[in-house]
């Protein structure tokens, strides 16, 4: 079987170790599925085990349908960032939009509202950065 461009050995992502819990990615529901463990790896894929009943699965999984279970906090991550600097875009657009139709304490409010979300969105990104070593966040810094 010949293997997509996309997918050659060169371009196959690092092996996660023995052990590690991942996701996978159903066929029939298209969602991802907690509750799996590598046990081991091929030039294909992964080879699982259900940590439900330790039952070691027979075939071995897609690079593409597994992924850590680490991961599965992205899209939460997203939600949390992305709710308050819709916000902000909202307020300034309208502000931007409507500039003569606001009096001044209305720009102030509405610079309120903007300020408030960037600082949400600042503590949540402050909060998700911990933990990273001091030289990474010494770089992020001076950039």
């Amino acid at each position: 079987m010949t293997r997509p461009v996309s997918e050659t050995k060169a371009e196959l992502p690092p092996r996660l170790p023995v052990g590690t819990r991942v996701e996978v990615l159903t066929r029939s529901r298209s969602a991802w599925v907690r509750g799996f463990e590598v046990t081991g790896s091929t030039d294909d894929g992964y080879f699982l085990r259900r940590t439900s009943d330790l039952a070691d699965l027979p075939l071995a999984f897609p690079w593409s349908r597994v992924r850590t279970e680490a991961d599965s906090t992205i899209p939460i991550a997203a939600h949390t960032l992305l709710t308050p600097l819709a916000t902000a875009i909202s307020a300034l657009e309208s502000l931007t939009t409507d500039w003569r139709d606001y009096g001044d304490d209305d720009r102030v409010a509405v610079l309120a509202i903007v300020e408030r979300q960037i600082r949400r969105t600042y503590a949540a990104l402050e909060y998700m950065a911990r933990g990273m070593p001091e030289q990474a966040l010494a770089v992020s810094a001076a950039e």
